[in-house]
């Protein structure tokens, strides 16, 4: 078994087989809703005099500072849009996605694992991967840097040679300016020190880098101030953004995604290679308990969990197959359901690619897309209701859609809108419960509609708050597109 694994015909098939199905598994060409943020972000950073540190496109009540932990990702991706287009962000996209699968290769093959296993532990991971590689989002740097922390703490645990962690600081400083996950980059670093310190080897460096890298995150636009945002961020429930929502709850409720059955596959594996073979590295072991509580508790971190298990776990499967022990064909069968799961996963994958021909037809391209032209349960846009407005030449205080928000701000730069993706870093708390009890239909969804300046709004159709002003007096409907349908106050139809 273990020539057969080790043949060369192996490694080559093992590797177009993962490579095929994580290039297919990235062709995603719609449009992420917080991309328009970072782009209306970076238009105003480039084009304004001094740095934006008000919010300048909601008409509702604003925090007095708007810490925008993505800041640096806005910056880089607006000129790239503007300058060469929307292919540059969608390569640089497939850029960090293998740069990241191969650091967790590479990590593999550091921890000594043979090439055809170090390959064949990317299979599940892959896809748990993708999943945070779907769309453009500034997520894709943190993932790509945890990849280069993993790859660097291996480094240097395995050589005992810390010179290497210095590369920490300017990391963290240029991380935490692209995305706020730079916080489990430190996370992952105090794991190896209380790893290193349970396995009674050299700890004390592992935590010494940590007071610089501490330091660097106060390098940003905000200071000390981002830190008090950071934590209030990281704890803040979020029950109506469905990527947050845990396993559990996501299973209870009939949810169907594909961080599901990504999770129960790969966390049985989890706790299979950590019975014996890493139980004297504890570094790895706490690192993947810490990445499977992560991804259970919420979908979004998924990515998380896939990375550390390429990364980690190869090593663990060379160990079974050497000691020729019952758990080697435990493993064998585990591999074996795990490429069947994989071939189901990627046929479908295929299948609907070639279903939906203009995703094949431009890899490279971002497209925001209407109800009738997106499959079940992805992402629609009010492209008709925002052409009808530009036609109309009707700018102004706009309620629309928490997804739609900064589509229509990025769209409609004339007018303003009610609630958007950024809300925690912009909107209050009142703010953000008063939006939602109207978007749900909850006790105080009329006030809602009283209480502040709204003027058009911008719906879904057939949808809670679509009805709700169908059935008010003081709303008018004024346009009925694909998927989206537009009101336009009576007040604001006497003042124009």
């Amino acid at each position: 078994m273990l020539r057969l694994i080790e043949s060369k015909a192996t490694v080559w098939a093992v590797f177009i087989l993962v490579a095929f199905s994580y290039a297919m598994g990235l062709i995603v060409s719609l449009a992420d809703p917080d991309l328009w943020g970072y782009m209306a972000f970076g238009y105003t950073f480039w084009t304004e005099p001094g740095f934006p540190y008000t919010d300048p496109f909601s008409y509702m009540p604003v925090n007095p500072v708007w810490i925008y932990h993505e800041w640096l990702t806005g910056v880089i991706f607006f000129p790239l849009y503007a300058g060469i287009g929307e292919e540059a962000l969608q390569a640089l996209r497939y850029i960090f996605a293998f740069l990241t699968l191969f650091l967790a290769y590479a990590a593999a093959k550091k921890r000594g694992a043979q090439t055809s296993l170090a390959l064949m532990g990317l299979f599940f991971p892959a896809f748990a991967i993708c999943t945070g590689y779907g769309p453009v989002r500034a997520q894709g740097f943190t993932y790509f840097f945890f990849a280069l922390t993993l790859y660097l703490l291996e480094t240097c645990r395995l050589s005992q040679r810390f010179k290497p962690l210095w590369l920490f600081p300017p990391v963290i400083l240029l991380w935490c300016n692209l995305h706020g996950g730079f916080v489990a980059g430190l996370a992952v670093i105090g794991l190896y020190a209380a790893g290193e310190f349970l396995s009674r080897k050299p700890w004390k460096p592992y935590l010494f880098i940590l007071a610089p890298c501490l330091a660097a995150t106060l390098i940003n636009p905000y200071g000390w101030a981002y830190w008090p945002y950071l934590i209030k961020a990281i704890l803040m429930p979020r029950p109506e953004i469905y990527e947050w929502m845990s396993i559990w709850k996501a299973m209870s409720m009939g949810f169907k995604h594909l961080s599901i059955p990504l999770f129960m596959g790969l966390f049985p594996l989890a706790l299979l290679f950590c019975l014996k073979p890493l139980q004297k590295n504890w570094s790895a072991v706490l690192v993947l308990a810490a990445v499977s509580w992560m991804a259970f508790s919420h979908m979004r971190h998924i990515p998380f969990m896939g990375i550390a298990m390429a990364a980690l776990l190869p090593s663990g499967a060379d160990y079974f197959i050497k000691t020729k022990s019952r758990e080697a064909s435990i493993l064998l069968g585990a591999a074996l359901l795990s490429m069947a799961c994989l071939a189901v996963l990627n046929a479908k994958v295929v299948r609907a690619h070639f279903q939906y021909p203009h995703v094949l037809r431009n890899p490279l391209s971002i497209q925001a897309l209407p109800e009738s032209q997106v499959l079940p349960g992805q992402m629609a846009y009010p492209v008709d209701g925002v052409a009808f407005l530009r036609e109309k030449g009707l700018h102004g205080n706009i309620l629309t859609e928490f997804d739609w928000g900064q589509f229509v701000m990025w769209s409609l730069p004339d007018s303003k809108v009610s609630m958007d993706g950024r809300y925690e870093t912009v909107y209050p708390d009142k703010v953000c419960r008063e939006y939602f009890a109207f978007a749900y239909g909850r006790p105080g969804a009329g006030e809602y509609l009283t209480k502040y300046p709204h003027e058009m709004a911008l719906l879904k159709d057939r949808s809670i708050t679509s009805a709700q002003l169908a059935a008010s007096p003081d709303w008018l409907l004024a346009y009925k597109g694909d998927g989206c349908v537009i009101f336009v106050h009576k007040g604001f139809l006497k003042r124009g």
